[in-house]
């Protein structure tokens, strides 16, 4: 017979990290050149996009997002694809409840197409390269698992977006921190001639309960 210690022990292991992925599943259009609120062709659909997290463990050990492009339906006339052409273009920033923020890409890509899915995590084992080479197929960027891919700090996201804290670099930074309430997504075009259409996407969040529960 097991003692009561080692089946408490053996609980507290497998219930003490949780992670759960929450999604918001808006097909979003990135505009040509900036942002805004409305669903034209000229603006994105959502800024920003939300993802509303509960009942997770107040202490976060790890977070990552993906994000699927594609083709939104009644888009195929767009003239320019309906996956976001000219990855480079594109600045993203995630922000915590806390208010805590990260640019997780930036000037990454250069003309490489984003179709299909993308994680971007601190695990993972490469950067998106600034002007891709290996990471290249028929255009598109590879689809997988990414590490921040952040190249020049300054793009400026519009209103209602915090200020970039671009001292933060690793996914990290929101170690920590209580995940629970509302992250905000910011994806910026910086500049004109490309477009697409963001499918989905999804924030996955690994936490741990807090200390008091844990001791019970």
């Amino acid at each position: 017979m097991k003692s009561p210690l080692l089946l408490m022990l053996a609980l507290l292991s497998v219930g003490a990290y949780a992670q759960t992925s929450f999604d918001n599943l808006t097909n979003v259009r990135i505009p040509g050149t900036g942002t805004g609120g409305s669903t034209s062709v000229n603006s994105a659909g959502l800024y920003p996009i939300t993802f509303a997290v509960s009942g997770m463990g107040v202490v976060t050990s790890d977070i990552n997002i993906t994000l699927n492009f594609g083709t939104a339906a009644g888009t195929v006339a767009f003239s320019l694809g309906e996956e976001h052409t000219f990855c480079g273009d594109l600045d993203m920033l995630l922000v915590a409840p806390s208010g805590t923020n990260l640019v997780f890409l930036s000037d990454a890509g250069s003309l490489a197409d984003m179709n299909g899915s993308y994680t971007f995590d601190d695990e993972a084992a490469e950067i998106i390269q600034e002007f891709p080479t290996t990471q290249l197929v028929a255009g598109n960027l590879v689809n997988g698992s990414y590490k921040r891919s952040a190249y020049i700090d300054g793009d400026p996201f519009l209103s209602p977006a915090p200020s970039p804290d671009f001292g933060n670099i690793f996914f990290s930074a929101f170690d920590g921190e209580d995940p629970n309430g509302t992250w905000e997504l910011y994806i910026m075009d910086d500049a004109g001639g490309d477009a697409g259409w963001l499918m989905s996407s999804s924030l996955t969040v690994t936490a741990v309960p807090e200390p008091a529960t844990m001791a019970v």
